[in-house]
């Protein structure tokens, strides 16, 4: 549909892990397997000669015509955020770890083809605390946490860098 754009479930599956299996794993958490769905994701879920579409998550074929249809992300206000599910697929991994998947994941998104779609407090490793459903929980769990942009300064900087390639390479027009 012409002037309709859609969330990209593929790339954030395929980056995160599933939204409905809490321990399932994603690309950047070490998944086997989920490279077409990142590069369908990449390329803005449009025609490309390089993905074998029959290997993407969900989607069997291109689904947007222009690449700004597709939204991209890794995390919105349903479900965990993308800290948490790291924190919960990967339950050993050190924070380093989680920092690093973190930082790799928010890449692909916002150095991919597509309509980048960053969740509120993301460039801070916002957490629900492990809520996956919140919208009914206290002020505690869905506020922003400004600690963390003390705690988390280099991947809020980190954001801020890929922010500012994304504008210097994509020029709004």
């Amino acid at each position: 549909m012409p002037k309709i754009a859609a969330f990209s479930n593929d790339l954030r599956d395929g980056l995160k892990g599933s939204v409905f299996e809490d321990k399932s794993k994603g690309f950047v958490s070490g998944a086997k397997n989920t490279e077409e769905s990142i590069k369908f994701g990449i390329v803005g879920a449009i025609q490309h000669t390089q993905i074998e579409y029959q290997q993407v998550n969900y989607s069997n074929k291109p689904w947007a015509n222009e690449p700004w249809q597709a939204i991209n992300y890794v995390s919105c206000h349903d479900n965990h955020t993308l800290f948490d599910k790291l924190k919960i697929s990967k339950p050993k991994a050190y924070e380093k770890e989680i920092k690093a998947m973190h930082q790799l994941a928010s890449a692909i998104v916002l150095t991919s083809q597509g309509t980048p779609f960053l969740h509120a407090d993301s460039e801070m490793m916002r957490t629900k605390n492990g809520e996956h459903n919140s919208y009914k929980s206290l002020d505690s769990i869905n506020q922003i946490n400004w600690n963390l942009k003390a705690k988390n300064a280099d991947v809020a900087t980190y954001f801020q860098n890929l922010i500012k390639l994304r504008k210097n390479i994509l020029p709004l027009e």
